[in-house]
């Protein structure tokens, strides 16, 4: 049961990685290389700086959080189930 559930979550963090990623170029960029400036919202990825709203700069600032830390607990749990099937 941990195993399934572990890859389950493992499965999850990933395609919220690649959500992110796609969001990430829709939208020009993410909040957590962007900036805000005399209360103007910007995305960046590399590029020029895409204006969006205080919500989708926060949605932005949030996802990023959480493909990041997704990202990380995709790590520990493959290494979790590798270790488990050897």
């Amino acid at each position: 049961m941990r195993e399934r559930t572990l890859r389950a979550l493992a499965v999850a963090a990933w395609l919220n990685f690649v959500v992110f990623g796609v969001v990430d170029v829709y939208l020009g960029g993410d909040a957590l290389n962007g900036k805000v400036e005399n209360g103007r919202y910007f995305l960046n990825n590399h590029g020029p700086y895409a204006e969006v709203s205080h919500a989708t700069f926060l949605y932005s600032a949030v996802h990023a959080t959480t493909a990041i830390l997704g990202m990380c607990f995709f790590v520990f749990a493959a290494r979790q189930l590798r270790r488990n099937s050897g």
